[in-house]
């Protein structure tokens, strides 16, 4: 039996978080949620979906994660960190799975809606959105901007499910 094979969950998850800690240590919030998740295709879906429970989302935060097995074993040879920002209608607009043993139900997350968090190396930080808080996302491209980022623009309201979109938005 390999080491990590005997070690616990809560063990694995440090691990894998060990992996990301100086992001968050370099951006000032050490102690950010981080939840590594299964990313999978529910049947009768055409994307992949994480999906977070009921207690990890009413903590009202962005949540980090990475793709892991099922036996906590990272599946993106890169270590990926991806980034959920927070939804505060997760409860209407989310999906659910099917009650476990526990009588607990999962919320389904498109994959698509994660950030992807691009590392800065320290030498670039001063020139990243730090006046927004959110050093770690400096540009998101085009292609993932949202109908809802669109009409947050476009009404100047922040209404957008990306934290320093909507700051941006606010401080005009």
């Amino acid at each position: 039996m390999t080491r990590q094979e005997t070690l616990s969950v809560k063990e694995k998850i440090q691990n894998l978080r060990e992996k990301h800690q100086h992001i968050f240590d370099n951006n000032n919030m050490p102690g950010a949620l981080f939840f590594p998740k299964m990313a999978y295709r529910p049947r009768g879906k055409d994307e992949l979906y994480i999906s977070f429970f009921a207690s990890e989302l009413k903590r009202e935060s962005r949540i980090y994660t990475e793709f892991i097995s099922s036996e906590y074993y990272p599946e993106d040879s890169n270590r990926t960190l991806w980034m959920w920002n927070y939804n505060p209608h997760w409860e209407e607009e989310y999906e659910t799975t099917e009650p476990n043993s526990a009588g607990q139900v999962r919320y389904l997350v498109p994959v698509s809606e994660l950030i992807k968090v691009q590392e800065v190396p320290k030498t670039e930080q001063k020139d990243s959105f730090t006046f927004l808080g959110d050093s770690i996302v400096q540009d998101i491209p085009l292609t993932e901007m949202t109908v809802r980022d669109l009409a947050a623009i476009m009404t100047g309201k922040p209404v957008s499910n990306k934290e320093w979109l909507n700051k941006i938005i606010t401080q005009k």
